[in-house]
């Protein structure tokens, strides 16, 4: 179902990093396994469905421009420029890619091309959507 080290193995000189990190993560993915419903954390979502392919048609498009908000687009999994705020902090990835807690969380640091960690201090007066483009498949993972 998940050939993530076939994978690992194809990309690791292009992905950005520090590939040891990578590697150290990837291999802490494999040992801790992906998580199960019998997990707390992850009782409500069934991994093993969210591997599927999804049907892209289905997705339907939003307009989030009458709300104003901070937007940050992926295109084709590289993140575009960076909006910024008052109490918003933003880091790419590379600049953060460090060990998680978690098979999913190490899965992302191992084999994620890009990516962007998001810290609120305080209030926003704005939303901040988040979104992707492109043909290349993409995964959002919230925390």
């Amino acid at each position: 179902m998940l050939e993530a080290k076939a994978y690992f193995d194809r990309v690791s000189d292009q992905l950005p990093g520090d590939a040891e990190a990578r590697a150290t993560a990837l291999a802490a993915a494999e040992a801790a396994g992906l998580p199960t419903r019998r997990q707390e954390a992850w009782h409500y979502t069934d991994v093993a469905r969210l591997l599927k392919n999804p049907d892209s048609a289905a997705a339907l498009p939003v307009d989030f421009g009458s709300l104003d908000p901070l937007m940050m687009t992926f295109t084709n999994g590289r993140a575009e420029a960076l909006p910024e705020a008052t109490g918003l902090t933003l880091a790419p990835f590379e600049t953060d890619a460090e060990m998680a807690e978690g098979a999913v969380l190490n899965y992302n640091a191992a084999l994620a091309q890009d990516g962007l960690r998001a810290e609120v201090s305080g209030a926003l007066t704005q939303a901040l959507v988040v979104t992707t483009a492109g043909d290349a498949p993409t995964h959002l993972h919230h925390k």
